[in-house]
């Protein structure tokens, strides 16, 4: 009996082969994105984790409005660092820098 399901489902797919093809397709496209978008979430998840003081670690980011849009920079001007060691930071953190 089981042999008859597969039979007439062999039979079924090899009449429409143009929309196997499609949902094969599709499902293959649909499992790499999955995994690439968890690839991609993993890697900026898991950024400076490896360091001893990563919860510690803050981004600044700049953003810079120009008439081609809003660009953003894993960087920022060099007067906001004292700004942010004056304003910002807590007393008791480490102040020390780096770079």
């Amino acid at each position: 009996m089981l042999k008859n399901y597969f039979l007439i489902t062999f039979r079924s797919m090899m009449k429409n082969k143009l929309f196997i093809l499609i949902n094969v397709f599709g499902i293959g496209m649909g499992v790499a994105l999955c995994i690439l978008s968890y690839l991609n979430w993993n890697f900026r998840h898991d950024w400076d984790g490896y360091q001893l003081n990563a919860k510690k670690i803050y981004r600044v980011q700049f953003w810079h409005d120009s008439h081609e849009g809003v660009e953003r920079y894993g960087m920022a001007p060099m007067p906001l660092a004292k700004y942010i060691r004056e304003n910002v930071i807590p007393a008791g953190v480490d102040r020390h820098s780096y770079w």
